[in-house]
């Protein structure tokens, strides 16, 4: 994995670690902030969150949120 990659996908994670079950997400757009939602995704469905709601600021992102189960 290239090193802007790598960076990317850390700045997501970080990200990841501040989110509550119960909490309000804004689900920015970007590829930094499509690797956060995929992780989000991922926290869900493995039952690490639960009561999550995202906001899109975009319909692409709004797409992706919807596609990976995040109401």
């Amino acid at each position: 994995m290239a090193l802007e990659q790598q960076l990317k996908q850390q700045a997501a994670d970080q990200v990841l670690t501040n989110l509550r079950s119960g909490m309000v997400v804004g689900l920015g757009h970007g590829s930094t902030a499509i690797l956060a939602v995929r992780g989000l995704a991922g926290m869900l469905s493995r039952g690490e969150l639960s009561e999550i709601r995202g906001i899109p600021c975009s319909r692409p992102g709004e797409e992706e949120a919807k596609s990976l189960g995040i109401p």
